[in-house]
């Protein structure tokens, strides 16, 4: 989701903001563990409000190669667990050990 470091949401209204900041803790998330972009198979994305769907598109195509983009859910919800949340997306990546 679109949490800063502190737990606040960012980009109150505004889901370009959201849904650059849920990419980036995403990255975060992924770099934790040895993983990239790349190494997502799949995600779950919930969205508020499917008018955002062109700017979600612009957003994702920065991260995941169009050639290899993960298999993709998109659920239209209500709402989040806040309601200033826009967007939320969930991800299945495969981390493969290193070489020996």
């Amino acid at each position: 989701v679109a949490f800063d470091s502190v737990g606040q949401v960012v980009g109150l209204g505004d889901f370009r903001a959201q849904a650059a900041q849920v990419f980036s803790n995403l990255g975060r998330a992924l770099a934790s563990v040895g993983a990239t972009f790349g190494d997502v198979m799949k995600t779950t994305t919930y969205i508020t409000d499917v008018r955002n769907l062109g700017m979600l598109r612009e957003s994702r195509a920065r991260y995941f190669d169009a050639a290899r983009a993960p298999a993709n859910t998109l659920i239209p919800v209500t709402a989040l667990a806040r309601r200033d949340l826009l967007l939320e997306i969930e991800a299945v990546a495969e981390i493969r050990p290193a070489a020996r």
